[in-house]
Formats: C-alpha cells, structure tokens, sequence
C-alpha cells in the first residue's frame, strides 16, 4: 500500500515532464512513420490539396446558373406584389390549428378532416390546409 502511495506521490511531482515525454514520443512515432510512408502521405496532401481548391469566377457563374435552373423559387426579377405594394417571393404554409374570431365555428368537412389526422380541435378552431403564399399558386 505504501508502495502505491509513493508512486502516485512520484507521478503528481513529475506530472508535467511525464505529459512532455509522452507527446514527443508520439511526435516521434508520427515523423518515423511519415518518413516510412512519405509517398502516401504526398499523395494525401494533395488529394486534400484539389479538394479544397478555391473555384474560379467561371466555376461560380456556372454553380449559380445551376442552382437558379433547379430552384423552386422565380429568380428576383420575378417577384409578386402583394396587397399593400410589399414584395415577395413565393413560400408554403404548412398545414395547422387556426383560433377563429369569436362566435365562429370550423366547418364540419374541416372538424372531419382534423379528426382524420387524429387532431381535436377546440371551441372556436379550425384545421387549415397547406397552402401557397406570396406568390401565384401551383
């Protein structure tokens, strides 16, 4: 028991020069094995190299032509004037619980359709479709 003690009391006074030890010995290992397989490693820097290669102005004009072509989005020159003179572009609302003024009530086909997707609605709610806004419907 001592013994352990001791040792442990050994480790705490020389904790900073066995942290110091420990690293250069992996550094060590990494330079001998990056020696050994200096090749693969070339090969790896440069493959990282290519990947990380900064496009070109011709690379992102042809990325934003790209992605303008496959957006669901019209491009800006294209937007819709709303009521009130606001622009903006087309967006989806998603379906969900609306709280209706007082004295009014949701329809029957509408309490049916909550119901459907397992929804109760309260006195004075109803359950509004997924719908398309700021823009013309599809």
């Amino acid at each position: 028991m001592e013994e352990r003690k001791n040792l442990l009391r050994w480790i705490k006074e020389h904790k900073k020069i066995l942290i110091a030890t420990g690293i250069g010995i992996g550094a060590l290992i990494l330079i001998i094995l990056g020696i050994k397989n200096r090749e693969s490693v070339q090969a790896a820097w440069e493959m990282l190299r290519r990947a990380v290669k900064k496009p070109n102005v011709a690379t992102s004009k042809t990325i934003a032509t790209a992605s303008a072509t496959i957006s669901r989005t019209p491009p800006l020159e294209e937007l819709t004037i709303m009521e009130g003179g606001t622009n903006t572009l087309p967006f989806e609302v998603s379906r969900h619980i609306r709280t209706l003024p007082k004295g009014q009530h949701a329809s029957p086909e509408k309490v049916a359709q909550a119901l459907r997707l397992n929804i109760t609605l309260m006195d004075g709610q109803t359950w509004v479709d997924g719908y398309m806004k700021g823009g013309p419907a599809a």
